[in-house]
């Protein structure tokens, strides 16, 4: 004996989303606050890539790939500055 699995149809969705309100009530302050702190900062991220230019934004900017990184590793500061940072976090 084989059971084939009906498709759900709107009135079935809205039937179990009204069913579940009040978890999908519960679930909405924790799922803003993910995407708030978890994934809006990465936008920012971009900055480490970019020529930044506060006049063009984040994402008018020109990229500049690792040239940051590279001018950071040859400052001669970059042990004391990483070293600070890991004290400070820790």
């Amino acid at each position: 004996m084989t059971t084939t699995a009906r498709p759900r149809t709107a009135s079935r969705r809205r039937r179990s989303l009204n069913r579940d309100r009040t978890l999908w009530v519960l679930a909405v302050p924790g799922v803003v606050f993910f995407l708030v702190f978890s994934y809006a900062p990465l936008a920012g991220l971009v900055v480490a890539f970019k020529d930044f230019n506060i006049y063009k934004g984040i994402f008018g900017s020109p990229w500049n790939g690792l040239e940051n990184f590279r001018f950071f590793f040859q400052s001669g500061n970059a042990g004391r500055i990483i070293w600070n940072t890991i004290f400070l976090n820790v």
